[in-house]
């Protein structure tokens, strides 16, 4: 057998390279395409220098499916993960995972894309919303990386608990209400809200006793992923707004246009050639799909007969 180097006419290979898997030959021989000694990147870390502070952040947003589940039609859910520099960084310097995804396939992802980068020494923050299935994960995959409970969420919970303890639109829950998010900025505020909520919880007269034991255990289970005061002390991002424009551009603007509906294997590829767009990355995921097929295209003769 014969490598691809020794191929005559190089239209011929073309014709050839479209075929997967090929049983095709020229000239009595059956030839495979050599993969490359040179492995394309999966992302340009140039723009990056040795002192950027990571974030790294998953998220998903939901997509309108036709086939009707218990109560009408179906949403699936679309996830993304990002791994973007904490000052903003120049245009293409986020990296962007996204598809079709269960959780475990998302961080394998952003785990690869984070094992490629030079991330030697680097600072890392993890921040993301409260749900159950990313911090079991980002303890997993990126044990170095500080976990940050995204602020607009903690506000929204903190509000949450507000409205149990004191009633909504009540004078005393608009007020504590706005103070408590002036306090989530300051130095030992989350603790300070979570013991005024305690209090009100066995000495007051809770509204709604059980949602705000509820919130109240949402917070303390999330207290040491609000250092927020000390985060905006070093300049660095306390929320996931990188993370909702990735849903929103990757998404809610491509996948959710009015009357818009999607399979699962029609919007997974859209969702990746998207993260791949808005990363810069297109032109290296389209050489990698083609190295990948070049790779595995041609077999000698013996590996279709065996």
């Amino acid at each position: 057998m014969r490598e691809v180097s020794e191929w005559r006419h190089a239209e011929e290979l073309d014709g050839v390279r479209s075929v997967l898997p090929s049983k095709r030959k020229a000239n009595g021989t059956w030839y495979r395409v050599p993969p490359s000694r040179k492995p394309v990147p999966l992302h340009d870390w140039s723009g990056w220098h040795s002192q950027t502070t990571a974030v790294l952040s998953v998220d998903g947003g939901k997509v309108r499916s036709p086939e009707a589940g218990p109560d009408g039609l179906e949403w699936f859910e679309c996830r993304v993960g990002i791994i973007a520099p904490a000052d903003g960084g120049s245009r293409g310097s986020t990296f962007y995972v996204g598809g079709v995804l269960e959780p475990d396939e998302l961080f394998r992802r952003l785990y690869a894309g984070w094992q490629s980068a030079p991330t030697t020494g680097r600072r890392a923050l993890f921040i993301a919303d409260g749900a159950e299935w990313i911090w079991g994960r980002a303890s997993l995959m990126f044990p170095g990386a500080r976990q940050v409970l995204d602020i607009y969420h903690a506000a929204e919970h903190v509000a949450s608990a507000a409205i149990a303890a004191w009633g909504e639109q009540s004078a005393r829950e608009r007020s504590w209400r706005r103070q408590a998010r002036e306090m989530l900025l300051r130095p030992g505020g989350p603790a300070k809200i979570i013991a005024t909520l305690c209090v009100e919880l066995e000495q007051g007269t809770p509204a709604d006793t059980k949602a705000l034991a509820r919130e109240i255990e949402y917070l303390r289970r999330h207290a040491k992923r609000m250092p927020y005061a000390e985060l905006r002390a070093q300049d660095l991002p306390v929320g996931s707004g990188a993370m909702e424009s990735a849903i929103k551009q990757t998404s809610t603007q491509r996948l959710r246009q009015p009357g818009m509906m999607w399979s699962r294997s029609g919007a997974d590829p859209i969702q990746r050639v998207r993260a791949a767009h808005l990363g810069g990355n297109l032109t290296h995921t389209v050489a990698r799909k083609h190295q990948a097929l070049r790779a595995g295209a041609l077999q000698p003769v013996d590996a279709f007969t065996a």
